[in-house]
C-alpha cells in the first residue's frame, strides 16, 4: 500500500512535467483538453496517495511522502505556466508576491534555528501556521484561476469540473470538512482575538481593584 501511495505521489511529478511541456508548446483546443484532464488526474492522484498510506501499517513516512507538498508546487507551477500561455497574467504575478513573502518568511526561519547553515536541511514547512497559511493562499490562486481559464476555453469542461468537485467532496466529505475547518483554523492563529484580549485585561483590572 506505502508503494501504491508513492506510485501516485511521483506519478503527478510526470504530470506536472506535461502538464507545462504542452502549455508552452500546444496552444489549440486539444492541447488544452489534454492539460484539463492530466491536471483531473494530478489532483486525484493527491486526493488518493495520503488516505492510502494513512492506511499502511508501516506509518514511517517516505521520502516522496515527505515531499508531498513540494511536489503539490510543482503541479501549481505547471497551471501558472498553462495561466501564463493563455494570457491571464495577474494571478501568476500574486502567486510570485505571495510566494515571495513566503521565501523571505522560510529564510528567516532557517536563520532563526540555524538549521538550513549548519545541516543543509531546509526546516520543516509543516512548523508554522502563518507559513502554510501562504503558501496554501498562493496555491488557492492559481487553482481558483485556472478554473476560471477552463469556463473561458471550454464551457462543457467547466461544468464537468463542477460535478467533479461535488463528487469528490461527497465521496470523501471528511477530507472537505478537514480543509475547511482547517483554513478557520488557522486563521483564528493568526489573527489576534483582540476583543477576547481586550475582555480578559478588563476583567484582571477589576479583580485588583
Amino acid at each position: 500500500m506505502k508503494l501504491l501511495a508513492d506510485t501516485l505521489t511521483a506519478l503527478r511529478i510526470v504530470l506536472a512535467v506535461i502538464i507545462g511541456w504542452i502549455a508552452l508548446t500546444r496552444h489549440d483546443p486539444m492541447g488544452f483538453q489534454a492539460i484539463f484532464w492530466l491536471t483531473i488526474a494530478a489532483f486525484m492522484t493527491d486526493w488518493l496517495d495520503g488516505p492510502i498510506a494513512r492506511r499502511t501499517k508501516d506509518q514511517d513516512q517516505t521520502w516522496l511522502g515527505y515531499h508531498d507538498f513540494e511536489i503539490d508546487l510543482m503541479i501549481t507551477f505547471a497551471l501558472g505556466i498553462t495561466l501564463v500561455t493563455y494570457q491571464i497574467i495577474w494571478p501568476v504575478l500574486v502567486s510570485i508576491g505571495i510566494f515571495i513573502v513566503w521565501f523571505s518568511w522560510r529564510a528567516f526561519i532557517a536563520k532563526q534555528k540555524l538549521e538550513f547553515w549548519k545541516t543543509g536541511i531546509w526546516p520543516d514547512h509543516k512548523v508554522d501556521t502563518r507559513d502554510s497559511m501562504l503558501i496554501e493562499a498562493m496555491m488557492a490562486v492559481i487553482d481558483f484561476s485556472f478554473l476560471y481559464l477552463v469556463w473561458q476555453q471550454d464551457l462543457e469542461l467547466f461544468k464537468l469540473v463542477l460535478i467533479w468537485i461535488f463528487a469528490v467532496s461527497i465521496l470523501n466529505p471528511k477530507r472537505s470538512l478537514a480543509r475547511v475547518t482547517g483554513f478557520i483554523d488557522v486563521l483564528k492563529r493568526i489573527l489576534p482575538r483582540r476583543a477576547g484580549t481586550e475582555g480578559s485585561g478588563e476583567e484582571q483590572v477589576q479583580g485588583k481593584s
